[in-house]
């Protein structure tokens, strides 16, 4: 349920902080208006993303899980793994303080482990 909870943070500080954050600054760059509305539409098919991997997370945290939730439940863990790793990785190649600077992958990284840990714990 944890994993639940910690992918509607995600959810939620992703449409807001997010927006304000990161979309802002982008609606006032010099981009062309498609690239603008293209980062903005790819910026919120995550946070689409992260709602139904809320939904489901929770959904298996709150009844009995057969085969197919299991299935669904690994299959986010993984997703969140891969996320957690691609930010890692990406914030690496910008120098150890930049790890620090930007804990997001914390965030996955804990999502993804916490849903392993409901499936085999």
């Amino acid at each position: 349920m944890l994993a639940g909870f910690l992918a509607g943070f995600a959810s939620l500080g992703h449409a807001t902080a997010g927006e304000k954050e990161v979309i802002y600054d982008v609606q006032k760059s010099k981009l062309s208006d498609d690239q603008k509305l293209g980062i903005r539409v790819s910026w919120h098919m995550v946070t689409i993303d992260f709602i139904i991997s809320t939904i489901v997370l929770m959904y298996g945290a709150l009844t009995d899980l057969n085969e197919s939730t299991e299935l669904l439940i690994f299959i986010i863990g993984l997703h969140f793994l891969l996320y957690s790793i691609f930010f890692f990785l990406l914030y690496l190649t910008k120098g150890a303080k930049s790890i620090v600077r930007n804990p997001q992958w914390v965030l996955l990284l804990s999502i993804s482990i916490l849903s392993f840990m409901g499936l085999y714990f």
